[in-house]
């Protein structure tokens, strides 16, 4: 019985290992898309999403993880900035991702994070840029807690607060100025999290996390009416 079992917990655990692979794998091809070819996130995730055999949970992850990269890419590439002189374009794809589940997402250990991302290099075929890739991550790791922004003045910093919550300087200051500091830190921090459904109102309005449902029609039509791109436009 012993041996049975052992059998099929190392069956169990290599298939559960290549679904968690596979998961990166998939993220890596839609945010490559999106840096390389300027497809956007949905579309890749719509075609990638129907051809790999993912289950919910995974797709969950996956998009988690590159709409979260996309949020929070100004940040991450202040981050990567202070340890690294000049960004591959090669390697950024992996690094930035690692970096994003280093961060910002707890259900993700740091070891885990790194070794995920350098398998998945080794994947594509970039073995040389593997190394790189774990040296950066693993720094990255090792001292994410001393990270701090430069000449932090709290809320009243445009350029900090435009690096913290990655939105070019002008939304900040657009924001800043239609709804004051306070609430408008508030809205631009709260569009980096997911948005959820309202099931309370039996509508179908869209709840912000951290946000009140006051306004948030007009909070969400003043930040995207710069569709479908505004943290892509010059800061």
């Amino acid at each position: 019985k012993y041996y049975i079992f052992q059998g099929f917990y190392k069956r169990f655990s290599c298939e559960s290992r290549r679904q968690v692979f596979l998961v990166r794998i998939v993220a890596v091809k839609i945010w490559r898309n999106y840096l390389e070819k300027g497809i956007f996130l949905s579309r890749s995730i719509d075609k990638l999403f129907y051809s790999e055999d993912l289950k919910s949970r995974d797709k969950a992850f996956i998009m988690e993880l590159v709409y979260g990269v996309c949020r929070r890419k100004k940040y991450i590439d202040w981050v990567l900035g202070k340890f690294i002189r000049r960004r591959d374009d090669i390697a950024y794809p992996f690094i930035s991702l690692g970096v994003y589940q280093i961060l910002f997402m707890r259900s993700v250990s740091d070891y885990a994070a790194v070794n995920e991302m350098v398998e998945a290099a080794k994947k594509f075929g970039l073995k040389k840029e593997s190394g790189f890739i774990n040296a950066v991550l693993r720094r990255i790791a090792e001292r994410k807690t001393e990270l701090s922004l430069p000449d932090a003045e709290g809320k009243d910093d445009l350029r900090e607060v435009s690096i913290k919550l990655s939105y070019p300087v002008w939304i900040v200051k657009t924001f800043y100025k239609r709804f004051g500091k306070d609430i408008a830190y508030s809205i631009l921090d709260a569009f980096n999290y997911p948005f959820l459904p309202d099931t309370l109102s039996g509508g179908t309005k869209v709840v912000c996390m951290g946000l009140s449902k006051r306004d948030i029609g007009e909070y969400i039509s003043c930040l995207l009416y710069t569709s479908p791109s505004p943290r892509d436009l010059s800061t």
